[in-house]
């Protein structure tokens, strides 16, 4: 539905907006068919202030710093590849999105199809779509644009469809379209796009202004622009909120307690930031699962998950959240130094000092290793905490903390994307399916003999008042081409004059 009918179902929307983020995820299906539920809405009256505006410059600050916006670049850094996906989701289109379910819906496919095995995918392409230069979206684009992201894709155009060939069974393929975008290379060859918004200028790294595209498809976004400064700190993000400099920010988890106190209007995702340990060192050998098992144990979850993290979240006993897998609570994560100690005695030599490396660019991810490296200090452990930034990540560590997103709210294709080394959802999904993954999950010490899960957390944020009708997915998925901006009631208009006197 075009951006600007959803103005006359404002009121309407308003009654559903709400029950939209609490609505269970439904299991995969087939066929797309074109179906959309209602538009969420923060019309509230019909007050000048809260009527649907088409102007303004929605202004945003990120922790992390995006280097290059490409789709086909996947950054290895955790915060980066989060901060990405969202920057990427302004200027550009995949054939398909996900729907407040979590389900399914065409974008640039009108609908799409497979075989009964699920190995050959037709999507029909949307009619009169252009990129930002003006070129009409041709299916060659899209095999271009597609044929880079997977090696096993075998992608080619028959008419206005796209044809997607599959070694194997892979009927998760439209949960995996959903995060690669489309674009090409213009003649200067700079990248667009077909998304809402077109990339006006681009600092790498630092800064980006995106411009809103008038022929959108979908139509017009409300905002004229969006303004996006990397590489802030949360703390200085959080003084610039107040200070009225920036509309959205992210939050750290006793920042988001703290200002939800204040009255401020904040706003938490589902858990789907996953935290754990990746044990590289070669110093253990065959030992590796032993090691793993000592630190796993010695490890007080507990106690980090109520006091530093602020009860946000969950902790993690497996490869994904609760509200995703339906197992995890299975799984125990209860700390024990005494198996500690006894999974630390089957090593054949006593360890010396380790190197854990923790992302730099997280601000969270320090006060977290370094609790964990107390904990290990308790079994006889030692752990040298040290920063990892983008000029060191080939630089040699023994451990490594990590974060990663789900990146959308399916098991099969989520579990790739936390835990990509081992393929586990690809091939449970295509087996048994979530059973076939807890069964898994409880073989861990032989499948990952590295891992150690951690946490998993919610995003949060803080959104200024001024910004309407934000209405994320569940997921953390943003959705700024529907935002739009209040005008500011702070500023007073003047009284009218009266007659002059003669």
């Amino acid at each position: 539905m075009k951006r600007t009918l959803s103005l006359f179902l404002a009121a309407a929307s308003l009654l559903v907006a709400q029950a939209l983020l609490l609505v269970p995820l439904a299991p995969s299906g087939g066929e797309g068919s074109g179906a959309e539920g209602p538009a969420p809405s923060g019309v509230t009256s019909a007050r000048a202030s809260t009527r649907p505006r088409y102007c303004g410059t929605l202004r945003v600050e990120l922790s992390a710093r995006v280097a290059l916006l490409d789709s086909a670049e996947k950054p290895a850094d955790g915060p980066e590849a989060i901060a990405k996906q969202r920057l990427l989701n302004l200027a550009f289109d995949p054939l398909v999105r996900l729907d407040a379910n979590g389900q399914p819906k065409p974008a640039l496919a009108l609908s799409w199809k497979s075989d009964a095995a699920s190995k050959r995918w037709e999507f029909r392409l949307r009619p009169g779509v252009k990129f930002h230069d003006g070129t009409p979206l041709a299916p060659s684009d899209v095999v271009a644009a597609l044929a880079k992201e997977r090696e096993s894709w075998r992608v080619s155009a028959s008419g206005d469809s796209i044809l997607i060939l599959c070694d194997e069974a892979h009927p998760n393929l439209p949960f995996e379209l959903a995060l690669v975008f489309i674009s090409r290379r213009a003649g200067d060859d700079a990248l667009v796009g077909t998304g809402p918004f077109r990339i006006t200028s681009w600092q790498p790294g630092a800064r980006a202004v995106f411009s809103a595209n008038e022929d959108y498809w979908e139509g017009r976004p409300f905002v004229d622009s969006i303004e996006v400064e990397m590489g802030r700190p949360r703390r200085e993000q959080l003084l610039d909120f107040e200070l009225g400099k920036t509309d959205l920010i992210e939050l750290a988890p006793d920042q988001l307690r703290a200002l939800a106190q204040s009255g401020k209007k904040t706003w938490s995702s589902a858990p789907v930031q996953f935290y754990g340990l990746d044990v590289v060192s070669t110093r253990f050998e065959s030992s590796t699962s032993d090691f793993r098992d000592a630190l796993s144990l010695a490890i007080d979850r507990a106690a980090i998950h109520n006091v530093l993290l602020q009860k946000q979240g969950e902790v993690a006993s497996g490869c994904l959240p609760q509200w995703l897998s339906g197992y995890s609570f299975l799984l125990s994560t209860v700390r024990n130094l005494d198996d500690a100690r006894k999974s630390l005695a089957k090593l054949p030599a006593v360890l010396p000092p380790l190197t854990f490396a923790y992302d730099s660019a997280d601000p969270l991810a320090r006060a977290i290793a370094e609790r964990v490296a107390l904990n290990a200090r308790e079994i006889g452990v030692t752990l040298q905490v040290k920063p990892r930034n983008q000029l060191e990540k080939d630089a040699r560590h023994d451990i490594e903390l990590f974060r990663r997103h789900v990146g959308v709210p399916n098991a099969g294709v989520a579990m790739d994307f936390v835990c990509p080394s081992n393929h586990w959802g690809y091939w449970a999904m295509k087996t048994g399916g979530t059973e076939q993954m807890y069964k898994l999950e409880l073989d861990s010490r032989a499948q990952a003999p590295y891992r150690v899960p951690l946490f998993y957390l919610p995003e949060s944020f803080a959104i200024a008042a001024r910004v309407k009708n934000w209405t994320p997915f569940r997921w953390g998925e943003w959705r700024l081409a529907d935002v739009w901006l209040a005008p500011d009631e702070s500023i007073v208009p003047p009284a009218p004059k009266g007659p002059e006197k003669p």
